[in-house]
């Protein structure tokens, strides 16, 4: 357990220390300085779901089939969400030449040439997240790889492990702070893909509206709506919000909504009502209840996929597979038999969170006292592990638009027992203790609260929060940072922000530090310094001569050689301010940190 525990702190140090905000070209992902050229190597990309961790694989297996990539002859491509059948086994030679086009002939030389040339083998696993039990399976080793039976979990851990195919090479992309922390210590290089900087978000959706009669006024209509904007920074997300501006632009409407409920509120009833009549109507939202309670099921088994066969009914099937919420897929086949079967499985995660909550919401059998337990801040300890993240925020925002006409056009439930649910999360939020509240839990809470657009809750929470605010450690996306401003500006107090060792994009650290009410902070020096330098480079003399007097240094903790550098590059900045304007002109101004620095620790 202790293990474990020092191993996820491991993993965040891996994948956080030293973060410069630097672009990595494809082809640079698979140089490991100092590897050793006949052992497995195993690289991890990280990213939440939606941040592009499925596009980057798919275009590295395009580029490797356009001749990049030379030093693989083969490479194998698994989406992990169709490889999660516990009851199924195979042996390597299936998994690798029956899953894909089986050879028209030659397959066993082909496989036998794989096993004496696993150098060339490229193997990748998207979503290992969705392989996440591998404590409870044995080690194994395959004497016969061509025969031996093993599960698909059980044939990726002796990957890892390098007890199967030693030598090849292993791509797996997974969530952050998943179950892959166990197996750092055979983990040979990390990468984390963060999302779309501002500038990559304009650049996306001038390229999603080019050519069409709107173009202009769609970029500007989703940059006036802070909120949404910020959550373009996922790709998948951006993708949605864009395809929602469209059909309000060609509505002819001209306001976008609110919250990322109500974005995905009118995307499904777009999907859904444009296309029904009113004799199919009654049957739609029986399936897309049906279909509410797969994605709930599913999801507290931490899978997305299922065999066609077990879906309901026909017209469960047909109603997923016609609006787009499933994709069809056939499983491995085994060498020995030509059976093949089929599954579907849902066609994004943020549908399928938005489904799950569409189902807590309209389940009778999920009482109001019960419902709380799934909004993920009870507990002040304990840091939250939902592998369905979305499902809070969904959950707040739909019990605040049972009334709105999109909701009730996908229901035919009663608003009783929605209302009571309300009721209830009012109640909930009234007695949380939101000072003792770990920072991920607080920004699940404040997303809730924004998702409802409760004027109430809002400055409730914002009374109830402590004056110093801690975010040590915490990955601060955009959309955390435009709720947390939010909340803040309500507040009649001031605050003090510690984001040491955080992740957080410039213009994030510039609105918080740019808050009236924020007296104070501490945060990673090269980022402080980039804020600065970016400030007086665009002669925004107001806010840096406001953020240096914020900043507080001391003491100074160093536990890197970076540590240090970026405490030289902070002295060099003091000499590079020669004078900061002001009401009364330009004159000579010291960063009160670098002024007051009397304790220098080594750590």
């Amino acid at each position: 357990k202790n293990n474990g525990k020092a191993m996820e702190k491991e993993l965040v140090t891996c994948s956080l220390q030293g973060n410069e905000k630097a672009v990595l070209k494809r082809h640079q992902i698979f140089q490991i300085p100092g590897a050793k050229t006949f052992e497995t190597k195993v690289i991890v990309v990280l990213g939440k779901a939606g941040m592009g961790k499925s596009i980057l694989v798919q275009k590295i297996c395009q580029d490797w089939s356009n001749g990049d990539f030379s030093q693989f002859e083969f490479v194998f491509w698994f989406d992990c969400r169709q490889l999660i059948l516990p009851e199924k086994r195979y042996s390597l030679r299936d998994l690798l030449l029956e899953f894909f086009v089986k050879p028209q002939e030659g397959s066993k030389e082909v496989f036998e040439y794989i096993l004496q040339n696993p150098a060339k083998v490229l193997l990748v696993f998207d979503g290992f997240e969705g392989l996440h039990d591998h404590e409870n399976s044995p080690r194994c080793s395959a004497s016969q790889p061509d025969k031996d039976l093993f599960s698909i979990k059980e044939l990726l851990l002796g990957l890892i492990q390098k007890k199967i195919l030693n030598g090849c090479t292993l791509l797996l992309t997974t969530r952050p702070k998943e179950k892959v922390y166990q197996y750092l210590s055979k983990v040979d290089k990390i990468v984390e893909i963060v999302g779309f900087s501002p500038q990559q978000r304009e650049l996306y959706i001038t390229k999603y509206f080019e050519g069409l009669p709107y173009c202009g006024t769609s970029l500007k209509l989703i940059k006036e709506s802070e909120y949404l904007f910020s959550h373009c920074y996922s790709p998948v997300i951006c993708r949605f919000v864009c395809f929602l501006c469209e059909t309000i632009l060609e509505m002819g409407d001209k306001s976008l909504p609110s919250t990322l409920t109500t974005v995905f509120l009118k995307f499904v009833q777009q999907k859904v009502i444009l296309m029904q009549t009113a004799v199919t109507a009654m049957q739609n939202q029986e399936s897309l209840a049906m279909l509410a309670h797969i994605a709930w099921y599913l999801g507290e088994k931490h899978q997305s996929a299922m065999k066609t066969g077990q879906l309901p009914s026909k017209e469960v099937k047909e109603f997923a597979l016609k609006y787009g919420f499933f994709l069809p897929f056939a499983f491995p086949r085994h060498a020995d038999s030509g059976e093949e079967e089929f599954g579907s499985m849902f066609s994004d995660f943020v549908i399928q969170n938005f489904l799950s909550a569409l189902h807590l919401m309209l389940a009778e059998e999920i009482k109001d006292k019960n419902l709380t337990k799934y909004l993920s801040f009870p507990s002040k300890k304990k840091k939250p592990y939902n592998w369905l993240d979305l499902v809070p925020r969904f959950l707040a925002g739909l019990l605040f638009l049972q009334d709105d006409p999109s909701f009730c056009s996908l229901s035919n439930k009663d608003g009783k027992q929605s209302t009571k649910k309300q009721k209830a999360l009012f109640k909930c939020i009234r007695r949380l203790k939101i000072n003792e509240l770990c920072p991920e839990r607080l920004l699940q809470l404040l997303h809730c609260i924004y998702e409802t657009q409760s004027s109430y809750l809002m400055e409730h929470v914002a009374l109830k929060l402590k004056s110093d605010l801690s975010f040590l450690g915490i990955v601060l996306t955009p959309p955390d940072v435009h709720v947390l401003c939010s909340v803040l500006k309500m507040s009649g107090k001031e605050f003090s922000l510690d984001l040491r060792n955080s992740t957080i994009d410039m213009q994030g650290l510039k609105d918080l530090v740019g808050q009236k009410n924020v007296a104070s902070f501490r945060a990673p020096l090269g980022d402080t310094v980039r804020l600065w330098k970016s400030l007086e480079q665009k002669r925004d003399y107001q806010l840096l001569r406001a953020s240096t007097e914020k900043f507080l240094l001391d003491p100074f903790k160093a536990r890197t050689v970076k540590d240090i550098s970026d405490l030289s590059d902070l002295v060099e900045m003091q000499k590079m301010i020669k004078c900061v304007q002001d009401t009364s002109g330009c004159s000579s101004y010291e960063i009160p940190a670098i002024k007051n620095l009397r304790k220098l620790e080594f750590a």
